[in-house]
């Protein structure tokens, strides 16, 4: 399995259709829910890196 690049030509010029509701909904959402699920989501596997299917520190 190789990795392979997305690319997105639809659009090469142009504004974001993202609104700035949008970002900054993102921006506080991400935080809480940080704050809210707490160590449960930072000791889950990091799948984009390739650490899934590692032990956690811990569950040994």
């Amino acid at each position: 399995m190789r990795e392979v690049p997305i690319t997105f030509s639809e659009r090469e010029l142009g504004q974001s259709k993202m609104s700035r509701r949008i970002v900054l909904e993102a921006a506080t959402l991400v935080p809480r829910l940080r704050r809210t699920l707490g160590r449960a989501a930072s000791a889950a596997p990091d799948v984009a890196s390739g650490d899934a299917g590692r032990p956690v520190v811990g569950d040994q």
